[in-house]
């Protein structure tokens, strides 16, 4: 009956190929990360702003409600800007 374990030098030999395997993949790793995170400080950067004016998306309120929820989104919005937002995003109830 064949034995299941693998000879000592068969042993020794997938020993060294993983262990080899796993320094290259973490040298990989580090040098990518690095050059990631390079690319990433060079990168323009653009401010987001994000508003919420706290107004449920299926709540059902009268036109002069929601004209004061636009007014607040719209004010908050001025905010953020002078503030230095470059992009304003609102929520899907807005």
């Amino acid at each position: 009956m064949p034995s299941v374990i693998p000879e000592r030098p068969a042993r020794l030999k997938n020993l060294w190929l993983t262990l080899g395997l796993l320094a290259a993949s973490l040298t990989y790793g580090h040098l990518r990360i690095e050059q990631v995170e390079a690319m990433m400080a060079e990168a323009p950067k653009l401010k987001v702003g994000v508003v919420e004016a706290d107004v449920g998306i299926f709540e059902s309120e009268p036109a002069s409600k929601r004209r004061d929820h636009l007014l607040i989104l719209q004010r908050l919005s001025r905010d953020l800007v002078e503030r230095g937002a470059e992009l304003i995003i609102w929520s899907e109830s807005s």
